[in-house]
C-alpha cells in the first residue's frame, strides 16, 4: 500500500472506530515502534490516560503502534501535513528537514547518564536552542518532549564483543553518531531502522548492534545476542515521543493545552527511570539466560576514546553542511546544559535513586523547563 495522507487517514479512522467511542477531541497518534517499547508503554499510554482524566474525557489520544499508520521515516511528514495528529518522531531519519535538532542528537558521545541527557535535550529544544525548536515549528509541529536512552553498548551474536580485534570489519547496526563511531574503530556500520535489526541479525546480515541494554527485551534481540560489551559508548537522544500538529494544537482550548503540558514532566521522569531500571533488570534477566556481559579490552577503550575526542568537531561540520545555523554556538550551549544537569543529578544523588529522589528530579524538570517553555 502506498503511504500517503489518504491511506494514513483511512487507517487512523479505522483505528479510532475500533477503539473507544470518539470524544470531543480525538487525537490520532502513530508510533512505528512495537507496542511493548517504553516510548509507548511508559510515555504515550499513561500520558493519554492522564490527559483524558485531566480534561474529563475531552481530549482522547488514540495510540496505534507498530508502524501501522506510518513508519519511522514517514512520521514527521504525517504529523506535519495533518495525516496524524501526533506521532513518535526520531530526528535522525530526517536530518535534512531537522538539521539543528539532528545536530544535537548526533552528539551521542556526550551521553553518560539518561537522567542528565533527558533533561538537557528537553531544556535545549524547548528553551535554549531556538533553531532546534524552529525546525519543527516551520513544519507545523509543536514539539513537547524528548528523551535519552541509557548508554549504548556493542551487542553481538556469535562474536566475542569484548575485543577490538574481534569487531574489525564486522557488520554492526549503527546509525548517526554510533555509525560514525563504529566506522572509526574499524567495524562496518549498517544503517537499518531499529525495528529491522532482529530480522537482519536472524538472517546474518548483521552480527552486532550498537544499542541500549533494554533493547534485548523491547526488540527481542536477547533471543540471539550472546555477548555484550559493557563499555558505555554514549546515548541516543533524538526521539520526540510527544508533539502535536500545530493546527490541531490551535484548535484545543487553553484549558486543554494546559492539561497536556502539565502531564509531561511525569512522563520525562518515567522514561528516564524506565531506562535506568531496565538497564539493571534486563541485564540480570539475560545474564541468567546465558548472555555474557563482558568488559572491553584496552584496545577497544583506546579506540573509542580517541574517536570521541574528535567527534564534537565532526558533528559541527556535518551539521553546517546540512544547513544548521551556527552549529558551534549551538553545540556549546548544549554542552553547558549537560554540565548543568550533571550537577543537578549529582546533587539529587549518585547511583540508583529512590522514589523521593525521582520526585526531586521531576520537580526540577517542571521548574527548569516546563514552567518556562512556551508552547
Amino acid at each position: 500500500m502506498t503511504l500517503n495522507k489518504k491511506t494514513i487517514a483511512l487507517a487512523a479512522a479505522s483505528a479510532a472506530l475500533t477503539a473507544a467511542p470518539a470524544l470531543a477531541d480525538t487525537l490520532i497518534y502513530g508510533s512505528a515502534l512495537p507496542s511493548i517499547h517504553q516510548a509507548n508503554t511508559v510515555v504515550v499510554e499513561p500520558y493519554a490516560e492522564a490527559v483524558a482524566q485531566a480534561t474529563d474525557g475531552e481530549v482522547d489520544i488514540q495510540l496505534t503502534a507498530g508502524g501501522a499508520l506510518a513508519g519511522n521515516r514517514e512520521t514527521l511528514g504525517a504529523v506535519s501535513d495533518g495525516a496524524l495528529d501526533m506521532g513518535l518522531i526520531t530526528d535522525f531519519y530526517t536530518p535534512t528537514e531537522l538539521p539543528n535538532s539532528t545536530m544535537i542528537s548526533d552528539l551521542g558521545v556526550l551521553g553518560k547518564d539518561a537522567r542528565v541527557i533527558t533533561a538537557a535535550v528537553n531544556e535545549n529544544l524547548l528553551i535554549a536552542c531556538k533553531t532546534c525548536k524552529a525546525d519543527y515549528e516551520e513544519l507545523g509541529i509543536v514539539p513537547m518532549m524528548m528523551y535519552s536512552t541509557t548508554p549504548y553498548h556493542v551487542m553481538c551474536k556469535g562474536v566475542d564483543a569484548n575485543a577490538l580485534a574481534n569487531l574489525k570489519g564486522v557488520k554492526i547496526r549503527a546509525t548517526g553518531a554510533m555509525g560514525q563511531l563504529m566506522a572509526g574503530i574499524g567495524a562496518n556500520p549498517v544503517n537499518l531502522q531499529t525495528t529491522e535489526a532482529y530480522e537482519a541479525m536472524q538472517r546474518g546480515s548483521i552480527s552486532c548492534i550498537a544499542g541500549s541494554i533494554p533493547w534485548l527485551k523491547t526488540y527481542q534481540l536477547g533471543d540471539m545476542v550472546t555477548s555484550v560489551n559493557m563499555m558505555a559508548l554514549g546515548t541516543f537522544h533524538g526521539t520526540l515521543p510527544l508533539n502535536i500538529n500545530a493546527d490541531r494544537w490551535a484548535e484545543l482550548s487553553d484549558e486543554q493545552r494546559a492539561a497536556m503540558i502539565e502531564a509531561i514532566p511525569a512522563r520525562v521522569r518515567a522514561i528516564a527511570k524506565s531506562y535506568e531500571d531496565d538497564d539493571i533488570s534486563v541485564r540480570e534477566d539475560f545474564e541468567a539466560k546465558g548472555v555474557s556481559f563482558v568488559e572491553a579490552d584496552q584496545a577497544f577503550i583506546d579506540a573509542v576514546e580517541a574517536h570521541a575526542a574528535s567527534d564534537v568537531e565532526r558533528v559541527g561540520e556535518a551539521a553546517g553542511d546540512r544547513g544548521a545555523v551556527d552549529p558551534e554556538a549551538s553545540i556549546a550551549v548544549f554542552q553547558g546544559l549537560v554540565e548543568k544537569w550533571t550537577g543537578i543529578v549529582n546533587d539529587i544523588g549518585e547511583g540508583a535513586w529512590d522514589e523521593a529522589q525521582w520526585d526531586a528530579y521531576e520537580q526540577k524538570i517542571r521548574e527548569e523547563i516546563y514552567e518556562k517553555a512556551e508552547f
